[in-house]
């Protein structure tokens, strides 16, 4: 059984879907916090869930900036 590393609490601020000839793609702006073992801290405004579907295959990439503190 797997134990849980780092958990995040994230508020959702926005996504942007676009669906063009090539597949859909969509940006999902979001904010939040983590307050666990191993990290407390904040996920500033501006983090990015990029999902692409090319062809019915989806693909997901995050990128988001966490100050605070490892435990």
């Amino acid at each position: 059984m797997s134990e849980a590393v780092l958990t995040i609490d994230v508020v959702l601020d926005e996504i942007i879907e676009v669906t063009g000839s090539r597949g859909k793609a969509a940006m999902i702006l979001f904010h939040g916090e983590s307050n666990c073992a191993n990290f407390k801290g904040k996920i500033l405004p501006g983090g990015v869930d990029t999902q692409k579907e090319p062809s019915g295959e989806k693909e997901t990439s995050f990128s988001q900036i966490h100050p605070g503190r490892n435990r």
